[in-house]
């Protein structure tokens, strides 16, 4: 029996023997009615863009018949990104979703313009400021990630509720609002990771071990509707190519009677600049991929 792995949700990234440089993606999914074809025009209900800067994966194994067994994990820091960077990449990447949208038919209103629409004089835009939320998993536990809205982003709300209408369960009247308005309502989430985490543990062998590697991955999740039908775009991207330098800022170590665990604390250092042009070639080529399947999806 050959020892089960494991790989960590947190890795958007696949082969080490792709070649540098090279973009591989995984999962990518179109599902556009033909219906949806005649549509002209679409908005966002909502879009984040969620970095992940603090991950971490771990390994267990032990030998069948024998007592002991070893654990092994792993965090990796991502360092040198800060709020600009994030927030020029989410711009970027928000300005190349509304272009291929375009492309395919279906050109992105300003949010100020379709809550002006008669269709939607229930509701209100709103110009936000960007908006930034940071996430932990515990009281003691770091950032983990960070989710960014795009720049001069209009927001459809529904005054009532004080809410974006991207984040209320769809109601009558707003269904109603979309069906007159004849656009496409779009809900976007793209999540970036900066390392690449895999994880393998066998319970025959008792060895377990966490490889890491700073690799860039994009996922990416859109569910859009009109009045007719509804749809999703989504897959997972990566760059086999390094995004930044990599050393050991912790580790920590036990063993005793048969019994062990370890634990690393990595730090990854980037250059902005790099991870800019790494994104925007992420970007061209998973957009390009996807929206030939929407396309295709779609009957043009």
């Amino acid at each position: 029996m050959s020892p089960f792995t494991l790989t960590l949700a947190a890795s958007l990234l696949f082969s080490s023997m792709a070649r540098a440089g090279e973009v591989k993606g995984s999962q990518v999914s179109a599902s556009v009615p033909k219906k949806m074809a005649k549509d002209t025009q679409s908005f966002y209900q909502d879009i984040d863009v969620t970095f992940h800067i603090h991950d971490s994966a771990g390994a267990s194994a032990s030998r069948l018949g024998s007592d002991g067994s070893v654990s092994v994990s792993e965090a990796a820091e991502v360092r040198g990104l800060d709020d600009a960077t994030l927030q020029a990449i989410t711009d970027a990447t928000a300005t190349a979703l509304s272009a291929h949208f375009g492309a395919l038919g279906w050109t992105v209103l300003p949010g100020e313009e379709a809550a002006a629409a008669k269709a939607f004089s229930k509701f209100e835009a709103r110009m936000d400021p960007p908006v930034i939320e940071d996430h932990v998993k515990g009281d003691k536990s770091p950032v983990a990630s960070r989710t960014f809205t795009p720049s001069g982003y209009f927001e459809l709300y529904n005054p009532k509720k004080d809410a974006p209408l991207g984040e209320l369960k769809q109601t009558l009247s707003q269904m109603k609002a979309i069906a007159e308005l004849g656009a496409v309502s779009l809900l976007v989430k793209v999540d970036y990771t900066f390392v690449d985490f895999a994880a393998h543990g066998g319970v025959l062998l008792g060895q377990a071990n966490v490889n890491m590697a700073p690799r860039l991955g994009m996922s990416l999740s859109i569910t859009f509707g009109d009045s007719r039908a509804n749809g999703s775009l989504s897959g997972s991207w990566s760059l086999d190519e390094p995004t930044g330098e990599v050393s050991e800022l912790d580790s920590s170590s036990f063993a005793l009677f048969g019994y062990g665990s370890s634990y690393k604390l990595m730090a990854v250092d980037v250059d902005p600049a790099t991870i800019q042009t790494q994104v925007d070639e992420l970007l061209q080529a998973s957009l390009d991929e996807l929206f030939a399947k929407a396309s295709k999806s779609m009957g043009k």
